[in-house]
């Protein structure tokens, strides 16, 4: 653009000639324009034998008026990965595009494109997931067609693979097909510190045993059984209240 000092300059066309860039600012932006693509099948009669021979549609032109791949994975990842209602998916590419895409045409695509995905993506995920050195399992309460459900988990540093079920921990987990074809290792250092942890407490509640017996040996000719019994009660009453208020 030029400077404002140029514009009411009568000498504005001699200087644009001779004028150089001396800056470039650059904007990106996205146009979002609707492209319909019209497929011809030609027909014709054979001149050797005679007979009427004609060509064939393409796979994605296979019905006289449908939408295409780029539409559909525009859908798919506006509901599966930013987690919009069909109704608003209709509504926001209506506005966008200008095209007239009813909710039921919405959720015919991507009910098409769930079942792709777990004839040809799911499989593979999962194979990556049960060759993995390291598996992490989780789940979380979700809700699937208003009913309460459970999803699952099973994820690498690369891979996150989710399922649904009706139960929760291990029916569940072992439904989504990882953990029960998993082999899964675990580390020496891991069971060396499960196997500290295990001796710590044992050796601790093998002298809390032996100090309760050394009372009871002290004292029995002092006292009856009972009296033991009922002493030894608000003992541990009293530990309980010191370290609860």
């Amino acid at each position: 653009m030029p400077s404002t000092e140029c514009l009411n300059c009568h000498c504005g066309v001699a200087c644009e000639k001779k004028a150089t860039v001396a800056e470039s600012h650059n904007v990106v932006d996205v146009v979002v324009l609707a492209m319909q693509t019209q497929y011809d099948r030609v027909s014709t009669v054979c001149p050797k034998n005679g007979k009427a021979i004609s060509g064939f549609f393409p796979e994605e032109a296979s019905a006289p008026m449908q939408y295409g791949s780029n539409l559909k994975a525009l859908l798919v990842a506006l509901s599966a990965f930013g987690m919009v209602s069909n109704s608003r998916i209709c509504e926001l590419v209506n506005q966008i595009s200008g095209l007239g895409m009813s909710y039921g045409t919405v959720c015919d695509i991507i009910k098409e494109y769930a079942k792709l995905c777990d004839q040809k993506v799911i499989p593979g995920l999962k194979d990556a997931v049960i060759n993995s050195p390291v598996v992490r399992f989780d789940e979380t309460g979700i809700r699937v067609v208003g009913k309460v459900a459970w999803g699952h988990t099973s994820s690498t540093d690369k891979i996150t693979l989710l399922s649904a079920h009706s139960k929760r921990r291990k029916d569940g987990i072992l439904a989504a097909g990882v953990l029960s074809n998993y082999r899964f290792q675990i580390p020496i250092s891991t069971l060396l510190k499960y196997a500290f942890v295990c001796f710590f407490w044992l050796n601790n509640l093998i002298s809390y045993f032996f100090s309760k017996l050394k009372i009871i040996v002290l004292n029995y000719k002092r006292m009856t059984f009972k009296e033991m019994i009922f002493r030894e009660i608000v003992y541990e009453i009293t530990l309980l209240n010191k370290y609860v208020y």
